[in-house]
Parts: C-alpha cells; sequence; structure tokens
C-alpha cells in the first residue's frame, strides 16, 4: 500500500480476527496513528493497513501460526 495521508480511510486486522475501517489521523517515520471506531487511537506500522477488507482477510489466512505442542519441547 501506499504512503497514506491524513483523513483517508484504510482497513485494519485487529487482533488477527476482526476487519476495521479507520482513519489516517498522521504519519511519521512509518508509524500511522489511526483512529479507530470507537473513539481511541492506535499507532501502527504501515505493513499492518489495508486499502480493502478482502486483503485484510487474506492477511490473516497468511499468517496463520503452527500450533505449539508441550510435546516439542525439550527439558534438560
Amino acid at each position: 500500500m501506499s504512503r497514506l495521508k491524513k483523513g483517508e480511510r484504510a482497513f485494519l486486522l485487529e487482533n488477527n480476527r476482526n476487519v476495521v475501517q479507520v482513519e489516517i489521523s498522521d504519519c511519521y517515520g512509518g508509524i500511522y496513528t489511526v483512529r479507530l471506531p470507537g473513539g481511541g487511537a492506535s499507532k501502527v506500522k504501515a505493513h499492518r493497513l489495508f486499502a480493502t477488507p478482502e486483503e485484510a482477510e487474506e492477511s490473516r489466512q497468511r499468517r496463520k501460526l503452527p500450533s505449539f505442542r508441550m510435546s516439542d519441547t525439550r527439558f534438560t
């Protein structure tokens, strides 16, 4: 996604579950301050912002984390 400007809309994958539309408030050094729908704000890196809700959903599918099992650990 190209550099976003103040006032533009983008989509964010919140907690790797919900796609949320946000408004760009500021950008400095590749970190965006975004306004959340509930009235709060958050700072996120550019790679967490998407142009469409579909792109955000696709990123969730790519981020499947391996499951952790106790049998995988080795205690000495």
